[in-house]
């Protein structure tokens, strides 16, 4: 018969083995510990005395951690004011706001798991992060290149097809379009993915990236409709939006001389009704701002990469080696350089940007008296 003696005795022996299962599991993992952080400094001091490498390691993590950083605070701060202030979400702005969802929900993943993984030469983080940073690479890095072409598309709707345009064209329709585009990647390479991580993952080991050998029917068509294609249609297609603008700028020049040449034989135009005519102009320009700023920071940042990939069918990776550090480097700083021409080429997102500067500036004069004070 089961007594309160035998309870006893068992809830005494059950404590005594949890007691020393803990102790193996301490055990292990300060074994595990010792392991992991002798390794991470003989790889450490490989990488620091390793002639062959150019860029020592801590200098390589700090410009990493900077570039992430500052990526994700700029694009943060820009998408912010678009949220803020109802009059900056206009349809065309909601593409920026897109493009800026995308660099930020990039950079959040692939940037923290950037810097954990750089001392290694293995993937040590499992299969589903590595799931995860493949997902990111692919689908997000497509986002971003999509939302460059819908911007590039919105200005060839808005020059050839005005009254279309105006007529069509809207907040809802803006968004519709994204989400649409967002659907339409998952559908081209979400499926590839899984496939991968389900059949054809390379072992962790060697990396962490998609092994297109088993599936290289669809990795070379996605790759040419999803990659290499919108980069290639941007730069292309700006010389004809280019050459509508200028016909469009002369068109106005010439009706203002006209306006001018007659302007004596009529009354006086008030002020109110001068500045009014005028701002459409101007509010029609700065689009084509944002566009010829964003096709110059394709050229110089995304360009390269495109090149880097190509010649890799044709060149050894040894001698192209420089080549692809640059091209790495150029294409981390596009997500850096979007908000900056967001600012630079929009007035009310560059006014909004330096009032808040000079409120943090007012801010810490005031601090700073405060301080000296007591």
């Amino acid at each position: 018969m089961f007594t309160l003696h035998d309870c006893n005795k068992y809830i005494q022996s059950a404590a005594t083995a949890s007691r020393d299962i803990l102790f193996s599991l301490k055990i292990m993992e300060a074994n595990i510990s010792y392991l992991l952080e002798r390794y991470a400094n003989q790889t450490l001091l490989k990488g620091m005395t390793n002639a062959s490498n150019a860029t020592p390691y801590p200098f390589a993590i700090s410009c990493l951690f900077g570039t992430t950083a500052a990526t994700l605070l700029a694009n943060c701060g820009v998408l912010s004011l678009f949220i803020i202030n109802k009059s900056l979400r206009t349809p065309f702005n909601v593409y920026i706001m897109a493009l800026l969802s995308a660099n930020i929900v990039f950079v959040a993943v692939d940037g923290p798991l950037k810097l954990l993984t750089y001392p290694y030469p293995d993937w040590r983080l499992g299969a589903a992060v590595c799931t995860l940073r493949i997902y990111t690479v692919y689908i997000i890095a497509a986002m971003a290149i999509h939302f460059h072409l819908l911007i590039t598309l919105n200005r060839a709707w808005a020059m050839f097809w005005p009254l279309s345009y105006r007529k069509y064209h809207s907040t809802a329709v803006a968004w519709w379009v994204s989400g649409v585009t967002v659907f339409y990647l998952h559908v081209l390479l979400l499926p590839g993915i899984l496939l991968d991580a389900v059949y054809y993952r390379i072992p962790v080991e060697k990396g962490c990236w998609l092994d297109s050998s088993p599936q290289f029917a669809w990795a070379t068509f996605t790759s040419w409709l999803v990659f290499i294609v919108p980069k290639v249609f941007i730069p292309i297609c700006y010389p004809l939006l280019w050459r509508k603008e200028m016909r469009r700028r002369r068109r106005i020049v010439a009706a203002q001389q006209f306006a001018e040449l007659t302007m004596t034989s009529t009354p006086p135009v008030p002020a109110d009704m001068a500045t009014a005519t005028t701002r459409p102009q101007r509010s029609h320009l700065r689009p084509f701002i944002v566009l010829t700023l964003f096709t110059i920071s394709i050229i110089v940042c995304w360009m390269p990469s495109l090149m880097y990939y190509q010649l890799l069918n044709f060149v050894s990776m040894d001698r192209l080696k420089t080549f692809g550090k640059v091209a790495d480097i150029l294409y981390s700083l596009q997500g850096l350089l979007d908000p900056v021409f967001v600012c630079l080429s929009l007035s009310k997102v560059y006014h909004h940007v330096m009032r808040l500067g000079r409120m943090c500036g007012t801010c810490q004069v005031a601090q700073q008296k405060d301080a000296a004070e007591h």
